[in-house]
């Protein structure tokens, strides 16, 4: 009898975001000042919802993070000179209530304009680089990703080792995403479509080995085909998003934007 693999789904996190710049879309909001989402379908139910701080470059610079009338975290971002986030800091934390520090800090390497490097160190003590290895065309890139485990006052300590390869469309996003584990070569396969506007179509997966335990996703409705669809408001912003996961519906998420 088979058992099964349970993966956590963020529900309440976005697209591609592998704790690193690289890999992430930057979203600007030029002419808002507060963004407000709405979450439904998470495991803890709904009354979740943010609020975002839009600063005058268009960029998220605070968040704040409720469960109905509940304050569960405050962050604020910091970012350089060329939009890239480079520190996240830690207002509140309804889990260290007491405490106020940097959650994560991100530097850069650049080459001709364009990152090479990125190294994130958290406040657990682990960090983890990722460097470009290799270029083929305008479109594969190759990056090698070290994730470095030494946290303070605990013998937990060690070092792994991916790869990823990510090929991109002419317009530079992600269409096919292949991260292998140099410690074993199992294989994670990422293939994403995109509407016209550039908004997630479809993101499937496929694991090599196939795993012989089924995969379960917990947090929200999830899968390894996963199909999205939108509603937009006059702007042209995203208003309502929706997944759509073995055949069923979903509703996402709402977004209400303050000028």
């Amino acid at each position: 009898m088979k058992k099964d693999i349970i993966l956590l789904f963020a529900l309440l996190m976005t697209g591609f975001h592998l704790n690193a710049q690289l890999f992430e879309k930057k979203e600007l909001y030029p002419g808002v000042s507060i963004i407000t989402g709405t979450y439904y379908n998470g495991s803890g139910g709904e009354g979740y919802w943010n609020q975002e701080v839009i600063d005058s470059q268009g960029r998220a610079v605070k968040k704040k993070s409720y469960k109905k009338e509940t304050l569960l975290s405050e962050n604020h971002t910091v970012y350089d000179n060329k939009n890239n986030k480079i520190a996240l800091i830690s207002i509140y934390d309804i889990n260290r209530p007491n405490q106020s520090d940097t959650a994560w800090t991100c530097s850069y390497e650049y080459q001709n304009g364009e990152i090479i490097s990125q190294t994130t160190q958290n406040r657990s003590g682990s960090s983890t680089t990722i460097k470009l290895q290799s270029v083929e065309g305008d479109s594969a890139y190759t990056y090698i990703e070290t994730t470095s485990h030494n946290r303070p006052n605990s013998r937990v300590s060690g070092q792994n080792k991916k790869e990823h390869r990510i090929i991109k469309t002419e317009n530079g996003l992600i269409k096919e995403w292949t991260e292998t584990d140099l410690s074993n070569g199992d294989k994670l396969i990422k293939t994403f479509t995109y509407y016209s506007n550039g908004q997630l179509q479809r993101r499937m997966i496929k694991r090599v080995p196939e795993p012989e335990l089924k995969t379960v996703y917990l947090g929200g409705p999830g899968g390894d085909d996963e199909t999205w669809e939108y509603k937009y408001d006059k702007a042209g912003r995203v208003r309502t998003s929706f997944k759509l996961v073995n055949g069923k519906k979903y509703k996402i998420a709402k977004y209400d934007y303050d000028l």
